[in-house]
């Protein structure tokens, strides 16, 4: 399962633009949850709840740079999920 992020094109809303964060099957391409994202914050805390409402057993998720976080990792496999994160310049060590 891949978990994106995207800004949905000619969306306005008082503070902008609508953001959502989506958890999306690899096979079918089919968007199984989704949050939006609060307005003048990012995906980063978006991520915990998202997931949360799956049930994680066995699924690989996936996701770039900006969701790879210790935090994350960690509640993929308190859930019993793996995951296969991009690391660039934010993950130092």
């Amino acid at each position: 399962m891949a978990v994106d992020g995207k800004t949905l094109r000619g969306s306005r809303t008082p503070d902008g633009t609508v953001h959502l964060l989506a958890a999306t099957r690899h096979d079918t391409q089919t968007v199984v949850a989704q949050r939006q994202v609060e307005a003048k914050s990012n995906e980063i805390p978006t991520f915990t709840p998202l997931l949360s409402e799956l049930d994680l057993t066995g699924l690989m998720i996936t996701a770039d740079a900006l969701r790879t976080q210790q935090e994350h990792a960690r509640q993929i496999v308190a859930d019993h999920g793996h995951y296969l994160f991009i690391v660039k310049g934010n993950q130092p060590s």
